[in-house]
């Protein structure tokens, strides 16, 4: 197998297929039948990987081998409300020779400033926390993290239920169109777009009709969608903001307290040593 086949499945569904990928790989560094570059000065330290949501579908094992072929310094892994990628990026900086680290994204409430509006905009009282420094991916109290998943998945469905009227025929089923997008059931606002965005190819395969039917729904020039329809990420970027985001018809307001607060969830991380 070549070398661009073995790192095309460095992003397999299959956690053993990435492992094997990933040592077959290193295997041939070994015999320095693939070359790395001398680190340079230039760190990535907030990749998310398809445990959360990544536009081009990077695994963990993935991140970790690009990081060092582009000659990072350093990379790390971070991904929203779940520690599901930490022990097989760590695996995968070991294994390929990268300063990594590993951490985790979500929202929190601040209640010294829940009449504030900080980082997360138009959500007084929420801000996008962040902590870093894990070393495995086994919570100690798992219950946060349920209780994460739990808030998300609810306000995904009830988001999908305002946008599938909007968008119709493009309507989704949450378990059919949404879920399997996920390895492991943490589906985001990206992955309702991805799943709108693939519906729509589906149902609409002609890309001038297929442009013009996103420029009516979304409320934009039909220019302004061509120059995206053949990046998905970009375009499944136009269609999460334009439809639930704040002014779009799936919008749904969030209040701080809809969040774990602060010292809650500093606890969690700092407990995971952190």
């Amino acid at each position: 197998m070549n070398v661009n086949d073995l790192e095309r499945r460095l992003n397999a569904r299959e956690p053993e297929r990435r492992r094997a990928a990933l040592d077959a790989l290193c295997e041939r560094v070994a015999r320095g039948e693939i070359g790395f570059p001398e680190p340079r000065r230039a760190v990535n330290l907030h990749c998310h990987t398809t445990f959360s949501y990544n536009g081009y579908g990077y695994s963990p094992t993935y991140v970790a081998w690009r990081a060092r072929r582009e000659g990072l310094w350093m990379a790390g892994c971070i991904d929203f409300d779940v520690l599901d990628a930490v022990d097989e990026f760590l695996h995968a900086c070991r294994m390929v020779g990268l300063r990594g680290c590993a951490g985790i994204e979500t929202r929190a409430f601040v209640p010294s400033f829940a009449t504030r509006e900080m980082n997360s905009p138009g959500e007084p009282g929420a801000a996008y926390y962040c902590g870093v420094g894990f070393t495995s991916g086994e919570p100690k109290n798992p219950a946060l993290l349920h209780e994460l998943k739990e808030t998300a998945q609810h306000r995904n469905r009830t988001i999908m239920g305002k946008v599938n009227p909007h968008l119709s025929p493009v309507e989704l089923d949450y378990e059919r169109d949404v879920l399997p997008l996920t390895p492991k059931g943490n589906a985001t606002e990206r992955h309702l777009a991805e799943a709108y965005s693939t519906k729509a190819e589906s149902l609409i395969p002609e890309p001038a009709a297929r442009a013009a039917f996103w420029a009516e729904k979304l409320g934009v020039e039909q220019a302004q969608v061509e120059a995206v329809l053949e990046d998905p990420p970009a375009l499944q970027g136009l269609v999460r903001a334009k439809t639930m985001k704040a002014g779009g018809v799936g919008y749904v307001e969030a209040r701080g307290e809809d969040f774990p607060e602060l010292g809650r969830v500093s606890a969690f991380i700092i407990e995971m040593g952190a």
